[in-house]
């Protein structure tokens, strides 16, 4: 754990502060030092957080001049936003948390009304956004700190279900405390997008793309809703949403996506065989029978398939998640070993873990790196059933093939010793396409994902019938390729 206290020069600069001094010409002045190291010193007190934007002491800036060291390695300062719409309490936080803020440009044309540029040169194109309709709004009290927990919890959830790995992760665990820097909330103006999907099956299935992730959000769309009710501008603009598809159309699309979806389904009841259909692996059946139905329409749109070829390995990635998490429940670590993950030895003790378990499977690889740096609390909460991405869940289920002789990812690495190697390519593969927005799958490599897809499912879960399938010797190159 890295700890610091403040040094002679913090500490002086820091009491000044605390008596309201803030201006560097002043700090100078008192203190006899050159202004542009009281510049710096400030700038430095600032992003440790012990000063805010004012200058003035924050919570831990306090406890820093009393003595006490702070953890520089854990403490973390993020952004969450609340809705001025929402509960008369003020704890209406949206389902977002960031560590940084992106601005969008902002030109003021006639009558003061904001036009946004997305880019920073002066000459890209401006767009006009509605802006809510604002009516006897005030600042809404400062949130609680369970507030701010639960909406990083779900801030973090809703990315894993997009993303095998999360960028802005937000520690959900092993929280001591919340401190506020601010003691009043800053006004922002979030921006979201709305749109009809071109694959719409009807007017009502118009989305919301999130201002952080630009993904649709069933959150935000019901906000919306509830908005329009007083808020004429919004109303008038679903209306316009809703209203681009007829309901002839409406209904040939909705007959062509069920004879799709079937034809897809039956396809993987021919490939999986009877288990499928068991009902206890209806959302394996589901998540296969939608990247089947995806991949099909990608090829039928040849070059313009490649949105549909990347839902289809997201779709994937969320398919290996849930088959991984299932397995677990029949075979699960113990629960001390649980508990040293999440302990302050946990990278060292999920390193030396991992190197047995590798040695008791006779890995005849090593592991991939996506797999090694997975952090002690991912592995945790994987292994608490929280959350947990493809490569947590994976290295998870070679930690507890390791304690049960009767785990099947013993059998299918037998099989196929590089199997970790192809998962984590999977991985990789969606972070790719969530991170480039112009990175998308071919579709030679979006059908060696099914293939591995199909496999893996039957060996973890009806291994019986893995035996009588073999991996394509094409598909561990390309997809191990991607992962590197």
């Amino acid at each position: 754990m890295a700890a610091r206290r403040l040094n002679a020069f913090e500490r002086v600069v820091a009491r000044l502060c605390q008596a309201g001094v803030t201006d560097s010409k002043k700090l100078a002045e008192l203190t006899q030092l050159h202004p542009d190291l009281c510049n710096q010193v400030l700038l430095m007190l600032h992003q440790r957080r012990l000063v805010d934007r004012q200058g003035r002491l924050t919570e831990q800036g306090t406890a820093a001049l009393k003595g006490e060291a702070w953890d520089i390695s854990m403490s973390k300062v993020v952004h969450v936003f609340q809705d001025p719409f929402g509960d008369a309490a003020g704890q209406g936080l949206w389902p977002a948390v960031r560590e940084e803020l992106a601005y969008a440009n902002v030109d003021y044309g006639s009558g003061g009304k904001p036009q946004l540029r997305a880019k920073l040169r002066r000459d890209s194109p401006s767009v006009l956004p509605l802006v809510p309709y604002v009516r006897d709004l005030s600042r809404p009290r400062r949130p609680s700190p369970e507030a701010i927990l639960a909406a990083s919890r779900q801030s973090l959830r809703a990315q894993t279900e997009h993303e095998g790995t999360v960028r802005d992760r937000v520690p959900s665990a092993h929280v001591g405390r919340v401190s506020f820097i601010e003691d009043r909330p800053e006004a922002v103006l979030l921006i979201a997008g709305l749109r009809l999907p071109e694959d719409a099956l009807s007017g009502g299935d118009w989305e919301v793309l999130d201002p952080f992730t630009h993904r649709p959000s069933a959150w935000l769309k019901d906000r919306m809703r509830t908005r329009a009710a007083d808020d004429a501008g919004l109303a008038a603009l679903i209306a316009e949403l809703e209203g681009e598809l007829d309901p002839a159309d409406a209904a040939l699309r909705q007959e062509e996506y069920r004879r799709e979806r079937a034809q897809a389904a039956h396809r993987v009841e021919s490939r999986s065989g009877p288990w499928i259909s068991d009902p206890q692996h209806a959302k394996v059946f589901g998540l296969l029978t939608e990247i089947e139905a995806g991949l099909a329409e990608a090829e039928a749109l040849g070059g313009f398939g490649g949105r549909r070829r990347q839902a289809a390995v997201n779709d994937a990635g969320k398919l290996l998640e849930h088959v991984f998490a299932q397995v677990y429940e029949t075979y699960p670590l113990n629960k001390a070993y649980r508990s040293m993950l999440g302990g302050e030895l946990g990278p060292e003790i999920l390193a030396e873990r991992l190197g047995d378990a590798v040695r008791i499977l006779a890995a005849e690889s090593p592991l991939p790196m996506g797999l090694t740096r997975q952090s002690s609390d991912q592995v945790a909460r994987a292994a608490a059933g929280y959350l947990p991405s493809l490569r947590a869940g994976l290295v998870t289920a070679l930690l507890a093939a390791a304690e049960h002789p009767g785990h099947p990812l013993r059998s299918a690495l037998e099989q196929v010793p590089y199997l970790c190697d192809l998962l984590d390519g999977v991985a990789q593969l969606r972070n790719d396409g969530a991170h480039q927005k112009d990175l998308e799958p071919t579709q030679p490599r979006a059908t060696d994902v099914l293939e591995l897809v199909y496999w893996t499912v039957s060996a973890l879960l009806s291994p019986s019938t893995t035996r009588k399938r073999t991996l394509d010797a094409p598909i561990p190159q390309q997809l191990a390729d991607t992962g590197a």
